[in-house]
C-alpha cells in the first residue's frame, strides 16, 4: 500500500451485485492510468474456491451467475481470506470465515474501501455503488476521491 493509492474491493461467490462491479473496477484501472494507483479484492473463500469459481470446470453454483453475466474475469488481483473451507450446505453460498467482517467491520458485500498512500482508509462504502435513477454500477463518487489522492502523489 505504500505510497499507492488502493481501491480494494470485498466480494464474496454467489453475490450477484459484487460481480457486476468488477467492470466498473477494470475501467477505474484503464481511466486513471497511474502506476501509484492499484486496485485489489479479497473473497472469504478459500483459494480453491475462488479458483474454482473462475474456472469452467467448476461446479460452484455461482459459476451459473458468473457466465449468465458474461464470464467475468477481473484484470486485478483477487484474494482469498481463508485458509480452510468449512462444511457447509453444498447448494447455500456461504462466507467461508469471517477474518475480514471481524478485522473491518464488514456486515454487507460488496464493500469498498480507498487506502491512502499513508496507509489509512480515506473512504468507505458497503453496498454496491449504484446510480439511484438508472440502476447500473455508478463510481462517481468514489472518483473524486481516487483523483484527489492520486494527483497528491
Amino acid at each position: 500500500f505504500q505510497d499507492k493509492v488502493t481501491l480494494v474491493s470485498l466480494w464474496r461467490i454467489g453475490c450477484t451485485w459484487c460481480i457486476l462491479e468488477m467492470p466498473e473496477y477494470d475501467r477505474l484501472l484503464d481511466s486513471v492510468r497511474s502506476d501509484r494507483f492499484q486496485v485489489i479484492s479479497l473473497a472469504p473463500q478459500t483459494m480453491d474456491e475462488v479458483q474454482g469459481y473462475y474456472s469452467n470446470d467448476s461446479t460452484l453454483p455461482a459459476v451459473q451467475v458468473r457466465m449468465a453475466i458474461g464470464g467475468i474475469v477481473p484484470r486485478y488481483d483477487v484474494l482469498p481470506t481463508c485458509a480452510t473451507k468449512r462444511e457447509t450446505d453444498p447448494n447455500v453460498l456461504t462466507v467461508q470465515c469471517s477474518a475480514l467482517e471481524d478485522l473491518l467491520g464488514v456486515d454487507g458485500y460488496p464493500a469498498t474501501y480507498i487506502v491512502g498512500p499513508d496507509g489509512l482508509i480515506r473512504h468507505r462504502h458497503i453496498g454496491m455503488l449504484v446510480d439511484p435513477a438508472t440502476h447500473r454500477p455508478n463510481m462517481a463518487g468514489f472518483r473524486a476521491t481516487l483523483d484527489s489522492l492520486v494527483l497528491a502523489l
